[in-house]
């Protein structure tokens, strides 16, 4: 069973399923961030409440995650830089 909302433009499933041993799951899931500077493919929640807390999170401190991303690009490069000629394990 499978339905979608839409919270500030954002769509948001919710989705159960039965598990590998024959269990009852479920959760609401938000795949809308597989951009810059967020890059997240999805992420869920079992509340809806608490999904929608994310998505504000996200949405409200935009700069925040550019300033991440960013410090992340920087921290990446710098340590490749330094790392030369493959040595091995």
């Amino acid at each position: 069973m499978t339905y979608f909302e839409t919270y500030r433009e954002k769509e948001i499933y919710y989705r159960k399923w039965i598990t590998y041993n024959y269990g009852v799951a479920s959760a609401y899931i938000c795949k809308d961030f597989n951009y810059y500077p967020y890059y997240n493919i999805s992420f869920a929640e079992k509340n809806l409440d608490d999904l929608k807390t994310i998505i504000d999170d996200m949405l409200d401190n935009y700069t925040a995650y550019v300033d991440r991303f960013e410090l992340m690009s920087k921290s990446c490069a710098e340590f490749y830089k330094d790392q030369g000629q493959y040595k091995g394990d």
